[in-house]
């Protein structure tokens, strides 16, 4: 028999006779079914989330029972996945089933410690990867998305014991079903320093309070890494049975005002900061704080209200693949408004912290301060006076060129808004820009920035 329902999750499980199908809805609730003899449906309590959680669609997997017994459906985007899995698995053939399902859309399979695996169009996968375990988590990168089914028992997680050592793990969920994060840990003692995260979120302990950060529910299928400060070795077990209630909602940068592209790279680094606008710390939610490279937003995060500290903070997880220097901008939901910060000297490195909740890392911005100022390379000034590059006059945007060519303007998330050809002046009509927009403009080999007022 076969139990499948077109949702954003399910799941069937027996229970000792009874057979219950757990569905995650379209609108995000955690709805229980009971399965009699395989075709009657019962409706029975179970938890329900607190808001929309669609945005983790490629950690909201979908199960279903089989003859074979249960099977995990996951679904992977293009680039980048940071994945595990809770069907047991055994020796090589979990490896094999993980293979088989992406195809050739698989590009590299990559553990922590036990080697990788990449595919070769044309003659399959090579490498020095034997076997997957339910303790580890792996970074799985496709080139298109695709969804993959891992069959067999559910892991008991009471049999799949954790350890931990000093630094970073790469650990698995061993569990089907959402769970808050203090409650997964709740058979581990972490201490002050310790951080735990996914692809897009992180949280961090904090002593006689429990874990803070943008990452408060642990998905099943979730690749995590653990960092632990203990200075020693500790083992643990995930929760047999979850608790149900309130989960809180993720928060990722898919609502943002600016959006990164989480898949793009195999890496992150965490910052835990306050930030500050004229000196004056912010509080209140209607803010958000944003990292980038060369204009690529590379991680984007609201305030947080953390109650031990009264204060509001921002847990901004930044991708990245190799050391970059990183710019922060800081947007104002309620008037639009965006700010550069330019005093701030960080780099992304991979899986550094910086700052933490008893520290938290310092952002300063200016209103003052117009976004190309940020800039090294040509400015346009906001304003009439003239500059090597251009001016404004009015509602004309006039941009020089030593030669002909084409201008191209495009906005942060490189969408072409402008494209013309260009003699010794290009004179631009800024209506047809959006006001308190960043847009970069290329004039041949010339790249500028410019913030429409």
């Amino acid at each position: 028999m076969m139990a499948f329902l077109a949702c954003h999750g399910l799941r069937a499980q027996d229970t000792g006779g009874s057979r219950y199908l757990n569905l995650v809805l379209p609108d995000s609730s955690l709805v229980s079914y009971e399965l009699t003899n395989g075709v009657d449906i019962h409706f029975q309590d179970s938890m329900m989330f607190v808001n929309d959680l669609s945005f983790y669609m490629e950690d909201l997997v979908k199960y279903y029972l089989s003859s074979e017994g249960s099977v995990q459906v996951s679904q992977f985007s293009s680039g980048w996945n940071w994945w595990s899995t809770y069907v047991e698995q055994e020796g090589i053939d979990g490896l094999q089933m993980l293979k088989d399902g992406l195809g050739t859309d698989g590009v590299t399979i990559r553990s922590q410690a036990n080697g990788f695996d990449d595919y070769y169009e044309g003659y399959g996968w090579f490498g020095d990867l034997e076997n997957l375990d339910n303790e580890s988590s792996y970074r799985i990168k496709t080139n298109s998305p695709c969804t993959i089914e891992m069959s067999g028992e559910l892991a008991d997680p009471s049999l799949h014991p954790i350890t931990i050592n000093q630094g970073w793990n790469w650990i698995g969920l061993v569990s089907p079903d959402p769970m808050d994060i203090n409650e997964a840990f709740v058979n581990l003692e972490p201490v002050q320093g310790d951080v735990v995260k996914h692809l897009q979120g992180f949280s961090e302990f904090y002593p006689g309070y429990g874990w803070y950060g943008s990452l408060s529910t642990l998905m099943p299928g979730m690749g995590l890494m653990y960092k632990s400060t203990n200075g020693q070795s500790l083992t643990f077990t995930y929760p047999s049975e979850t608790r149900q209630g309130i989960l809180k909602v993720n928060r990722t940068g898919e609502a943002n005002h600016w959006v990164p592209d989480v898949h793009a790279y195999p890496d992150n680094m965490t910052i835990t900061a306050v930030v500050d606008l004229d000196e004056d710390e912010l509080s209140g939610e209607n803010y958000e704080l944003a990292a980038f490279v060369d204009g690529e937003c590379r991680g984007s995060v609201g305030l947080m209200y953390v109650e031990p500290l009264e204060r509001y903070v921002a847990f901004l997880t930044v991708s990245g693949g190799e050391e970059e220097k990183l710019q922060f901008r800081l947007y104002d939901k309620t008037t639009g408004m965006e700010f550069a910060d330019h005093e701030e000297s960080l780099s992304f490195v991979a899986n550094a912290v910086f700052g933490q909740l008893d520290a938290p890392l310092s952002i300063h911005f200016r209103s003052n301060t117009s976004v190309n100022e940020w800039h090294n390379d040509s400015q346009i000034p906001n304003d009439e006076n003239e500059s090597d590059a251009g001016y404004v006059v009015g509602d004309k945007l006039y941009v020089r060129s030593a030669e002909k060519g084409f201008v191209v303007i495009s906005d942060m998330l490189g969408r072409v808004v402008y494209n013309q050809k260009i003699g010794d002046v290009c004179v631009i009509d800024l209506n047809l820009l959006a006001p308190n927009t960043l847009y970069v403009i290329k004039v041949n080999n010339q790249t500028l920035k410019f913030i429409r007022r």
